[in-house]
């Protein structure tokens, strides 16, 4: 799917996931993800390439506050 469709899904289900508890232990716990999304072709035609700018977007999101969808990052 394109970027945009692709930022869309990750979206929904970052908020799916952020708004379940799981009780554990008699106590709730909320859990976040932060999720790094790329596209074929648009960000890189290989899965190296790809998985490198996904991986970088990851550690992106993370370093913003977590809890977020972050695209590929600019530049090479």
């Amino acid at each position: 799917t394109d970027q945009q469709a692709a930022a869309a899904t990750a979206e929904r289900l970052r908020a799916a996931v952020a708004t379940r508890q799981i009780e554990y232990a008699d106590t709730y716990l909320t859990v976040t993800v932060s999720i790094g999304v790329v596209s074929y072709p648009e960000d890189g035609e290989t899965v190296e390439t790809l998985t490198r700018l996904a991986d970088r977007a990851l550690y992106a999101a993370k370093r913003s506050g977590r809890n977020q969808v972050s695209g590929p990052p600019a530049g090479p």
